[in-house]
């Protein structure tokens, strides 16, 4: 038992304690070619890590820019109903749904839809971010009771 010693899978690794050539010359062939099929196989992981990564970026940015989008048309229908409800109770001079079409164009929306009853004002604004239709609407006017 003295002079025989532990095959190489049972150690750490032949590189890893290459330090010691007596180690070393005693492992198999095969355990020396398994080390050398071995070799590169830290730089496949890293590939496949940043792989994954950019493809999980190229998932995540258009749905980011998608949600921004519908943030920035929440606000152009905010702006769009509020030039329409000052109109409308005669704050500012004009035709109601003309100035809520004017601020949903200044804020990058197209105006799909403008009612306005007595001083409530209710509007639905539109546009497309990466070939998706992004809408909302709004409501403005004294406070409901």
């Amino acid at each position: 038992m003295r002079g025989m010693t532990a095959p190489c899978e049972v150690r750490q690794s032949c590189r890893n304690v290459a330090g010691s050539m007596r180690v070393w010359r005693s492992c198999s062939r095969r355990a020396h070619r398994r080390l050398a099929n071995e070799r590169g196989a830290a730089s496949v992981l890293a590939i496949a890590l940043v792989a994954a990564t950019l493809i999980a970026v190229g998932i995540l940015a258009p749905l980011c820019s998608v949600y921004a989008a519908r943030q920035a048309v929440a606000g152009a229908a905010d702006a769009a109903a509020l030039a329409a409800a000052d109109t409308a109770s005669g704050l500012v001079a004009g035709v109601p749904c003309e100035a809520a079409r004017r601020a949903a164009d200044l804020n990058g929306a197209a105006l799909d839809d403008c009612s306005v009853e007595g001083l409530v004002a209710l509007v639905r604004v539109s546009t497309t971010v990466l070939g998706l239709p992004v809408a909302a609407s709004a409501r403005a006017g004294p406070p409901q009771l």
